[in-house]
């Protein structure tokens, strides 16, 4: 399924070759829960529209120029205001609103050849994420592939450590605390523009 979903879309940006520069206009939405002393919690929010560039470089290849997937802290809703205003102070939403995840330079070709039969590389999609002034490389599981002429929309699924970008998790009285790790799931969809989508 993951060699699916990557042969779809790097087909698509591979089309840019012949095709001259290309844009994919990009959404998302996200999932996350964890858990803590008392019970488990989750909630959602949105990405920030985003666009993904390709453009000619030397020897006839495609590059996909960096792109980066904003989400304001502000749109994290968890269903519970006081919760939510604990959240916002772990996260110093004032000084820090935004959470960040940047996708850097990559040639289309050579991700097909690393996933051509025979190659044993993992569903993985690696990128950099920025919480407060802090950033990790995050690799993302990707699955469930939805496929038109104008789009295609997938999921990215990966845990995030709250110690890890030197986050204290919010508790209670000091009794009910929320646990290290949260679990994240992105739906994305990519709209397909231009001569790509006819």
């Amino acid at each position: 399924m993951v060699f699916r979903i990557w042969t779809v879309l790097i087909t698509f940006l591979l089309m840019a070759t012949t095709a001259g520069a290309m844009t994919i206009e990009g959404e998302c939405k996200i999932r996350f829960s964890g858990d803590s002393t008392l019970h488990g919690f989750a909630g959602q929010s949105v990405c920030q529209p985003f666009s993904l560039q390709s453009e000619g470089a030397d020897l006839g290849r495609t590059i996909i120029r960096p792109t980066t997937v904003n989400v304001l802290v502000a749109d994290m809703d968890t269903d519970n205001s006081k919760r939510d205003k604990k959240m916002n102070e772990m996260f110093d939403a004032e000084h820090f609103p935004v959470i960040k995840g940047l996708f850097g330079d990559f040639n289309p070709r050579e991700i097909v050849q690393q996933l051509l039969p025979g190659n044993e590389l993992p569903g993985l999609l690696g990128f950099d994420l920025t919480i407060r002034d802090v950033t990790q490389r995050v690799q993302a599981n990707v699955r469930d592939l939805v496929e038109t002429s104008e789009q295609i929309s997938f999921v990215a699924e990966f845990p995030v450590s709250l110690t890890s970008f030197k986050l204290k998790a919010p508790g209670v009285l000091g009794i009910i605390k929320v646990g290290d790790q949260v679990q994240v799931e992105i739906d994305v969809v990519l709209h397909l523009q231009g001569k790509l989508a006819e």
